[in-house]
């Protein structure tokens, strides 16, 4: 790959990291207990950013019950962060790209590194693939 080449690469697929990661920045997900009375949402990255309780859940005394239901709702909605941010991720930058590695704590530039595998054989990011665009 020559350097013109492999510039212009770079330079596409860092508007395509800032696209991705300005539409993560924005996105919410929620999840919700089994009865449906607590609704738990975490951003992009799995944080909790609020969380419902429905004043039925909190008529029945079991602390622990509320706990545990609480805590289900927060993973349903990682779940749906994560599974989420990966396909964006691997639309933007290709197969290495994995938000749960990240929600793990796997380093940044494991990925980085495994995305960087994908580039070098030569193939661009499914998003970037003529084959994938509308007017391609």
């Amino acid at each position: 790959m020559d350097l013109d080449r492999l510039t212009s690469r770079m330079e596409e697929m860092s508007q395509i990291f800032a696209e991705t990661r300005a539409t993560l920045a924005e996105a919410e997900f929620t999840g919700t207990s089994d009865d449906e009375r607590i609704t738990a949402t975490v951003d992009a990255t799995g944080h909790l950013i609020d969380l419902e309780i429905n004043p039925r859940a909190l008529r029945r005394p079991d602390a622990r019950g509320l706990a545990n239901a609480v805590l289900l709702a927060a993973e349903r909605a990682r779940e749906r962060a994560a599974d989420a941010s990966t396909d964006l991720l691997k639309n933007a930058l290709g197969p290495g790209a994995d938000a749960r590695g990240l929600q793990r704590g796997d380093h940044l530039t494991d990925m980085i590194r495994r995305v960087g595998r994908h580039l070098s054989d030569g193939d661009a990011p499914p998003a970037n693939r003529s084959e994938d665009r509308a007017d391609g």
